[in-house]
């Protein structure tokens, strides 16, 4: 018997496997097509190149790391304190940088004023309780919870609305120490330092006798303010860096209840005192205006400052020449004391073309220049990429980068930064 089979089924089958021949032809076929058409583009080009560009026109991009900086420390300059937003008070004596003490006077005012009759409803047969100034911390810095306490003494002169004060300002013009108005201070926690007031103090503040709650005027006459003083620290000692605005005198008072009356630090007049005292520190060794130093640092408060030159671009860049800077990484090393994990450093870092705080060009952009401090290799990192373009292009004279951190006036932190050698700066640039 003859098997018989349809058109339909041969050229099904036939279809197959021709569908299947071709693909085995393309995939042999297309790999070597586009070896061809690879080669053939790339001798166009290498052809077309040669031609067009002479060998003296070529930008060759170059890769420097030998431009080298010396590093100077420099006194800091006074700063007004008056009436700012935070802080630091206590004393500090650093083997390094040497003993900061940082002493406050301010005003404390009440919330509202009232009139005669007003006053007298609202404290007559008042008793009151007990009286606190409580300060909110920021943060400490050193270590100064049980290593010293406070005196706290009413100021005999009342602070000038019309005046500025200088961190070297004296205090003591302001206040007698004959006798103290707390009774001692206790640390709540990590954010609350509260000194207890005297009882001859605090019961003043309700006495109906003296009309003096009806202008602020009044009020400042016969209260002129406090003076919180740091005692002498038995070890290191430290600062306590405070908010203004969240700190303030509580009083305590008994009306059915125990209710409170609070008096602001932050609507009145105050400044602060920093004394800085460089006897015996080691900073001493690195303090010559003249020579170059192994070490430069920061203190903020007034404490020191420093500056880096570069010492030897000239010799590396022709100044016939033009240069187009593509990047510049500078990274300073940080040295790490015995002091270094009780007093952090600043979080970052910048760059000034002089004393007067005029910002580098790349500081401007923030995100580009960083100047954030890099914990994991204990290194503060910068992008100075136009800056060095404007100094080896002659658009600036002085090679000098004054250094400072943020909010130098308000923190105390502090840091020791390696040089010469210790600085690495690696420079991308071509030359025209």
């Amino acid at each position: 018997m003859t098997t018989s089979y349809s058109n339909n089924f041969m050229n099904k089958n036939f279809r197959k496997l021709k569908t299947e021949s071709l693909k085995k032809f393309f995939s042999v076929l297309i790999p070597f097509v586009i070896i061809a058409m690879t080669l053939s583009c790339e001798d166009n080009a290498n052809s077309l190149g040669a031609d067009l560009i002479p060998d003296d026109d070529r930008i060759d991009i170059d890769y420097n790391t030998t431009l080298t900086f010396d590093g100077f420390l420099m006194n800091t300059g006074e700063f007004n304190t008056k009436n700012l937003s935070h802080y630091s008070i206590g004393n500090i004596k650093d083997p390094y940088f040497g003993e900061m003490v940082g002493a406050y006077a301010g005003q404390f005012v009440p919330p509202y004023y009232l009139t005669d009759l007003e006053f007298t409803n609202a404290f007559t047969d008042i008793i009151i309780d007990s009286a606190n100034i409580v300060i909110n911390i920021n943060y400490m810095y050193g270590s100064p919870v049980d290593e010293f306490e406070f005196s706290v003494y009413e100021l005999t002169d009342s602070i000038p609305a019309d005046a500025d004060f200088d961190s070297n300002s004296n205090i003591n013009d302001y206040y007698s120490a004959i006798e103290t108005i707390n009774d001692g201070m206790k640390v709540q926690g990590d954010s609350i330092l509260i000194f207890p007031l005297k009882e001859n103090f605090y019961s003043r503040l309700i006495d109906i006798n003296d009309n003096f709650y009806v202008t602020g005027e009044d009020f400042i006459k016969e209260f002129k303010g406090i003076a919180i003083i740091p005692e002498e620290p038995v070890g290191v000692g430290g600062l306590y860096n405070f908010s203004v605005i969240e700190s303030r005198i509580t009083m305590y008072y008994l009306d059915d209840t125990i209710k409170e009356f609070h008096y602001s630090f932050y609507s009145g007049e105050r400044f602060v005192e920093y004394s800085v005292d460089t006897t015996n520190a080691e900073i001493n060794n690195y303090n010559d205006p003249e020579t170059p130093a192994d070490q430069i640092s920061l203190w903020g408060l007034g404490g020191v400052q420093s500056k880096l030159v570069f010492s030897n671009y000239e010799s590396v860049f022709n100044q016939d020449s033009s240069y187009s800077i593509l990047n510049a990484e500078l990274s300073v090393p940080v040295y790490k004391d015995d002091l270094f994990e009780i007093c952090p450093p600043p979080e970052r870092l910048y760059f000034y073309l002089d004393s007067n705080y005029t910002l580098i060009e790349d500081a401007d952009n923030s995100a580009a220049f960083n100047g954030y401090y890099d914990e994991d290799n204990s290194e503060y990192n910068f992008n100075i990429s136009k800056h060095l373009k404007n100094l080896i292009n002659g658009d600036l004279s002085d090679p000098t980068l004054f250094i400072g951190m943020t909010d130098y006036s308000l923190y105390p932190n502090r840091v020791i930064l390696q040089t010469g050698e210790n600085i690495k700066l690696k420079v991308t640039y071509t030359k025209h």
